[in-house]
């Protein structure tokens, strides 16, 4: 769906649902979930067989295009989020990906069973909350994390100012970091184990 179209239907609706699911199909949603697939493929990609889990994954964009890109290899897809209905709608944007949507808290999510943790939605939690959650995981299992430096928006309560920031916040050996300029902020990313 077009970005002028999302606009339209944006401007003649109040109902926060649909302004959400609005919001996560935009052009900025895409172009940094495709960053994402793309500039991680030497962490990701070498695995043959995987299982994979998204943290706060909201309703699915991006569990949606790593099946596109790696199929039947992700053995386990799992996408949780603490709003309960971002499942419930993701399951009918993207219905044939066997995605497992979760209604989970990143507090109580146990990611010890996955291979690749990853989440885009690191301005949303605090460092301890993240690092706590991170250090649940196994010693091998990759990790790829994204924040950014967009303190306008009032659910954002964790940006950087710049990606040193965010590495230094992450209690994880860092393999790669990166970040990727947009129209309102950067975009930050790390590979790390």
């Amino acid at each position: 769906m077009s970005d002028h179209l999302l606009k339209i239907i944006d401007n003649i609706t109040n109902d926060t649902i649909v302004k959400s699911i609005i919001n996560s199909e935009n052009a900025n949603q895409h172009i940094c979930k495709d960053w994402l697939v793309e500039q991680t493929e030497n962490y990701i990609g070498i695995k043959n067989n995987f299982s994979l889990c998204i943290a706060g994954g909201w309703y699915g964009l991006l569990a949606h295009k790593l099946r596109q890109k790696y199929g039947a290899r992700i053995t386990k897809l799992t996408t949780f989020d603490r709003d309960k209905q971002c499942g419930v709608i993701g399951e009918q944007m993207y219905p044939n990906d066997k995605i497992n949507f979760e209604w989970q808290s990143i507090e109580n999510f146990n990611p010890v069973d996955y291979d690749i943790i990853v989440s885009t939605s690191c301005e949303h939690w605090s460092d301890k909350v993240l690092n706590n959650f991170l250090a649940k995981k196994q010693v091998n299992t990759v990790v790829v994390l994204q924040s950014n430096n967009y303190f306008s928006r009032p659910d954002h309560v964790n940006c950087k100012n710049n990606l040193q920031d965010f590495e230094k916040s992450i209690n994880l050996s860092i393999l790669d970091s990166q970040e990727l300029q947009r129209e309102h902020y950067t975009r930050y990313m790390i590979v790390a184990k």
